[in-house]
């Protein structure tokens, strides 16, 4: 089993495009009861709808008339569940003066690694995180050709598959992590 943990800023997601800067975020389970959220206010869920994967695009396969995803499928946890999974890999921080674990953005992904073909639907809909570190006009990448673009220079960021009753992506939302 491999575990990554990011670390940066204290803020989460939650699960709405935000339409003033574009920002996808994680989609809530509406019947999870408890909701970890950061000084913010921002709500960070860790269990998504059954029809919905986080995952990690390791390729992109065009077939026919066909388009593929090639996925790892992810955990992505938060609040106490993050931090006791980060505690057992040893992947915690540690605060010597408070003698706490903690995980400065209050996130822990894990993935196993293990790969998964999604085909896409004709009419897919796409929704990319703004990156800071692009200069170029943000709205022409929220779409499959946009995507394929984006892919290429940044493929670690972890997106959320929304499925039909069919099993194909009907929804790819890039997830923004601090």
């Amino acid at each position: 089993m491999f575990c990554f943990v990011c670390c940066n800023s204290g803020s989460n997601s939650n699960n709405k495009a935000d339409d003033s800067n574009n920002v996808a975020k994680p989609a809530i389970n509406q019947d999870e009861a408890s909701k970890v959220s950061d000084s913010s206010g921002v709500e960070f869920p860790a269990e998504v709808k059954p029809n919905q994967h986080y995952a990690y695009v390791k390729k992109i396969v065009d077939s026919s008339n066909m388009t593929f995803l090639e996925v790892e499928k992810i955990q992505l946890l938060t609040g106490d569940k993050a931090l006791e999974a980060a505690k057992k890999k040893g992947d915690a921080a540690y605060d010597k003066s408070t003698k706490k674990y903690y995980l400065p953005d209050d996130y822990y992904i894990i993935n196993k690694k293990e790969r998964q073909r999604f085909a896409l639907s004709n009419s897919v809909k796409v929704n990319l995180v703004s990156n800071f570190y692009r200069t170029e006009n943000k709205v022409k990448y929220n779409n499959l050709k946009g995507f394929k673009n984006v892919y290429q220079k940044e493929s670690n960021w972890p997106v959320l598959l929304s499925l039909n009753n069919d099993g194909k992506v009907i929804k790819l939302q890039q997830i923004y992590l601090p």
